[in-house]
């Protein structure tokens, strides 16, 4: 995981706020997001279903 977080060091970067949305359930988002920190909740028709807290998860679209 680490060495996947310093490839990732001169992209950009985004924080979020506590309980928005990142990405709706459907929606397709076109892109990888890499945890750098923090903790991500993912819900699949309004149940939590993971929980992502390691520095280099990945998140991003996924088929149904």
């Amino acid at each position: 995981m680490d060495e996947l977080i310093e490839r990732c060091a001169d992209l950009p970067r985004r924080s979020y706020e506590t309980d928005e949305v990142i990405i709706e359930q459907g929606a397709l988002f076109g892109a990888i997001l890499v945890l750098l920190e923090g903790r991500i909740g993912v819900e699949r028709d309004g149940l939590l279903v993971a929980v992502m807290e390691t520095p280099g998860s990945i998140l991003g679209d996924m088929s149904t």
